[in-house]
């Protein structure tokens, strides 16, 4: 059926034959003015407005513009039942897709192929372009505010191709050109940022050299990849991998020797001073830049610009042509700068294999990410007899796609050799999502190896160690994503203002929370709210219930045995690692207002022990079971 929905010629709303309209749609970007809108909300009855995005900040401003005028309709659910009914489809899709390209490593390190949907919102855009042809297609009456210039285009020219009209307001080629241009500023100031910064780490890192320091390690080498920050590494010089601890100190033992291949996140420390901690540390680090030339970073340099050609051409999901997404991501991957390190590690590799470095094992995370694809590729070329072995590491939600894959991608394309998941049911799981079961070890939970002492064994003993039984506290534990830390924090806020139990903000290791605190504009905390910056485990001894949305976290407390409450997002995919579990599970399931937040806090700090204990035991063991204990067994899937 063809429908007129707020054509500009027709403000009547007949259909092209001059029947009465079957709809009301009106698509708006998120910078385009609302005024007439307001006009025609009073006018016209409107169910209410959707928000398609993930930015929270930017729908708070599009809940006052409207106001009490137009109710917003929370599309969550039907997001997520939209992105369960995509996930299999796209997983296989971006294997096809790819198939041309699996030689070209311009492909694999391609946002188009990045599975991260934390990185890559293609997944989150070809569901927000669904849902938003459901609206359409459903016959509803509503004001549709989508975030993203590209998922807007892709939207207005499928329904224009199916005479589907639907009315946008005045600006829209102004807005197509300013966009464009700030495509184009982007681009430039990407890579301008990224040289400035280039020289000046440069420049420190090798002032912190005293003499060149190549050296070639004895016998079979094992080189680490993994992130540090100021707490891995003391001022003695003592390494401590949050990653992988006590990997290495087990691998030297195993008559290996070690070398750690360091990526630095966040950090308060000055740069110079970390790596002087670096190169006076117990351990043996391989610092890039003192093998790397102008050169190197060349050619990586050319290697990221090449990423802008990949894919070429229309491209459709689904009976859906999707090209302005593909063409919006090929500009973001071309000023990827971040790319740059990852492709130096080949001529590096190179390097000290003129040295004659002996590699037996690679050992990196495995998050099937573009970070980890140029090191796969120079290792198989430069020492084709090492075994890599990527680490799953983390926890697995489901619209977390980076854990999956295809049978014929993996075994074409570049990935580890083995991959050694941190238990059972992440093994079974990845298998479930396409990664090849000979490829597979079960290996320990290095990150969670606190999960298996005696102090969580026994609750009595985990009470013990609490240093006030009558005091409730709640922990909150965020994201490293800021729009979901923003959207957890105020709905936290509002919902434990003026209650008597302690509030205790965590965040995210790899985030600093005075950057969090400026994003909330310093907003003065309640007295009952603070945050804690102790590790992880010593806080879940303390809590009594966990607050959470899109954390690891949540698997952690309850196989802990403290119980939790996730919160939905109101915009943007759901990032629950119990998700799997929630149609069985009532505790995994989000709630979605402060209200509802308040009242499930109330609910689980007003249980009585017996209550809480059998309730805890219940599903504790459930996810205790999805980890391996550190053994000498599981410890030797690192080295096939």
């Amino acid at each position: 059926m063809k429908t007129l929905v707020f054509n500009k010629e027709n403000k009547k709303g007949l259909d092209y034959r001059g029947k009465k309209k079957q709809s009301h749609v009106i698509l708006l970007y998120k910078d385009m003015p609302v005024f007439q809108i307001r006009r025609w909300a009073r006018k016209e009855k409107f169910e209410g407005w959707v928000y398609l995005g993930k930015d929270y900040r930017i729908l708070k401003t599009w809940d006052a513009k409207f106001g009490k005028l137009l109710p917003r309709i929370s599309t969550n659910k039907m997001l997520s039942n939209t992105a369960w009914r995509l996930r299999q489809s796209f997983i296989s899709w971006t294997a096809d897709i790819g198939k041309p390209y699996w030689s070209s490593i311009e492909w694999w390190i391609s946002l188009v192929r990045e599975k991260s949907t934390l990185v890559s919102p293609l997944f989150l855009n070809v569901c927000l372009v669904d849902l938003s042809l459901q609206f359409v297609r459903e016959k509803k009456s509503v004001v549709i505010v989508i975030e993203d210039w590209a998922v807007f285009e892709t939207v207005r020219l499928i329904l224009k191709k199916e005479e589907i009209y639907t009315y946008t307001p005045i600006g829209k080629n102004v807005i197509k050109i300013l966009n464009a241009l700030k495509r184009i500023v982007r681009f430039l100031g990407s890579w301008g940022l990224y040289l400035i910064k280039l020289l000046k780490t440069i420049w420190i890192i090798r002032s912190t050299r005293k003499k060149k320091q190549d050296f070639k390690p004895k016998g079979q080498t094992v080189i680490i990849h993994t992130c540090i920050d100021e707490g891995s590494l003391k001022e003695s010089g003592h390494f401590y991998d949050r990653y992988f601890p006590g990997l290495a100190d087990w691998l030297h033992k195993e008559g290996y020797h070690v070398v750690i291949l360091p990526l630095l996140i966040q950090t308060n420390l000055p740069l110079k001073d970390l790596y002087n901690r670096i190169r006076n540390s117990n351990y043996d680090f391989l610092i890039i830049e003192d093998y790397l030339s102008l050169r190197d970073y060349i050619n990586a340099a050319i290697t990221v610009l090449k990423t802008f050609r990949i894919p070429n051409g229309k491209v459709s999901f689904w009976g859906m042509e999707i090209t302005p997404l593909i063409n919006n991501l090929r500009w973001s991957q071309a000023r990827n700068v971040d790319n740059i390190r990852f492709l130096t590690y080949g001529p590096v590799l190179k390097k000290i294999k003129e040295s004659e470095w002996n590699i037996r094992l690679f050992i990196d995370k495995f998050e099937n990410m573009s970070k980890e694809k140029p090191q796969i590729l120079a290792l198989k070329e430069h020492f084709p007899l090492s075994t890599i072995i990527g680490f799953q590491h983390a926890a697995m939600p489901p619209f977390m796609l980076k854990y999956s894959s295809r049978e014929d991608e993996f075994n074409n394309g570049l990935f580890p050799d083995y991959i050694v998941a941190n238990g059972a049911w992440f093994y079974d799981q990845m298998i479930k999502d396409g990664i090849p079961k000979s490829r597979l070890r079960i290996g320990p939970s290095l990150r969670y190896y606190y999960l298996f002492d005696e102090l969580v064994k026994d609750y009595s003993k985990k009470v013990d160690n609490k240093k006030n039984i009558n005091e409730k506290i709640v922990l909150v534990a965020l994201s490293m994503e800021w729009s979901m830390c923003l959207e957890l924090l105020e709905v936290v806020l509002d919902a434990v203002n003026r209650c008597e139990y302690k509030v205790w903000l965590k965040a995210h290791p790899m985030i600093d929370c005075k950057q969090i605190q400026k994003l909330l504009g310093y907003v003065q905390l309640p007295d009952n709210v603070s945050w804690v910056e102790d590790n992880i485990k010593n806080c879940l001894v303390q809590s009594d219930c966990v607050v959470a949305m899109g954390s690891a976290v949540l698997m952690e407390a309850v196989a802990f045995g403290v119980l939790t409450i996730v919160v939905g997002r109101e915009c943007g995919l759901d990032m629950n690692p119990l998700g799997w579990w929630s149609d069985e599970i009532p505790e995994f399931r989000p709630v979605f207002s402060a209200e509802k937040l308040r009242e499930a806090i109330q609910l689980r700090l007003n249980m009585n022990s017996t209550d809480y204990d059998s309730r805890v035991d219940l599903i504790k063991k459930k996810i205790l079971s999805c980890y391996s204990a550190v053994s000498e067994k599981n410890m030797n899937a690192f080295t096939p």
